[in-house]
């Protein structure tokens, strides 16, 4: 459903090299200032947070641009 969608205006699409992932950017429905990466399955299924976009995570090098989303060849 609608609710269990934790974001809004998903962006800057990548599918995974296999086809089975889609990596793309949108904002979280609570704090719509901040873009954040995420990847899903082809069905819909199995949505995950990767990151913040432009902006640099708790773990320092964890930086990530919406702009030059890429899927590595092995797919990650």
């Amino acid at each position: 459903s609608e609710e269990d969608i934790p974001f809004q205006g998903a962006d800057y699409l990548a599918w995974s090299p296999e086809g089975s992932k889609l990596a793309f950017a949108a904002y979280p429905k609570e704090h719509v200032g901040v873009r954040r990466i995420y990847t899903v399955g082809r069905d819909g299924s199995n949505i995950r947070l990767i990151g913040a976009s432009n902006l640099c995570l708790e773990t320092p090098g964890e930086c990530y641009s919406e702009h030059s989303l890429a899927w590595s060849p092995d797919g990650n």
